[in-house]
């Protein structure tokens, strides 16, 4: 183990400091693929609608839309489903 990292440290670099650039290298990698990716994602929910009843789970998503608010989301239409008169097993 120890000829293994002796290159690091007979440059007078620190395991440290090498470790701290890979990761500097990979998170600029990273992220100029995330940022990109993601405003494709945010243009592709610009036509967003969420088919909601109160007292279900799709209310956290409203919520979450809300506080989010249009801005970061994009305009959204809130479509009330009656679940109670089988309007959640229709085809659509």
């Amino acid at each position: 183990m120890y000829r293994r990292y002796y290159r690091y440290w007979s440059s007078g670099t620190s395991m440290c400091s090498r470790t701290a650039h890979i990761l500097s290298r990979f998170l600029v990698f990273f992220f100029s693929i995330l940022v990109p990716l993601l405003g494709y994602l945010m243009a592709a929910l610009s036509d967003l609608a969420l088919y909601h009843y109160p007292i279900t789970r799709s209310a956290r998503v409203l919520w979450l839309l809300h506080e989010l608010g249009p801005d970061k989301t994009g305009p959204f239409e809130v479509k009330r489903v009656e679940l109670l008169q089988g309007e959640g097993r229709a085809p659509w």
